[in-house]
């Protein structure tokens, strides 16, 4: 809640589709935060956010520009790489999850040097979903 955010929009690739039930889920239980959501058939385009006389808003890159994210990347030359995350691992009754990595057969399209990487114990669902 920082007051040099306030009338920033930000762009979140896929925000329809993932992100936007972890951010909708986190904020919900505030009843200070006003959120309204713009959809499109089952998708959210944008998200604005609104607490003590800020305002921001979210919206959905893929919208603009479509693709993956890792490719999206590679093709803007990013020297930052996406990363792999466990998409079918992710459920309702697990998004507190501390543990052992997921296997990888909940990852998509991962090779086993990337997948051999990620540390095998005390993987945090947050901390990766954050990341």
């Amino acid at each position: 809640m920082n007051n040099k955010l306030n009338g920033y929009t930000f762009y979140v690739h896929n925000l329809g589709r993932f992100d936007s039930i972890f951010i909708i889920k986190s904020l919900v239980s505030n009843k200070f935060i006003n959120i309204t959501p713009i959809w499109k058939e089952n998708s959210i385009l944008s998200l604005t956010l609104e607490w003590n006389g800020m305002k921001i808003k979210l919206l959905d890159s893929l919208q603009l520009i479509s693709g993956s994210l890792e490719n999206i990347l590679k093709s803007f030359n990013c020297a930052i790489n996406k990363g792999n995350f466990p998409y079918s691992f992710v459920t309702e009754s697990n998004l507190e999850y501390i543990g052992k990595k997921p296997s990888k057969e909940h990852y998509n399209n991962i090779s086993e040097s990337d997948y051999s990487n990620i540390p095998n114990d005390n993987w945090n669902l947050k901390k990766e979903t954050l990341n």
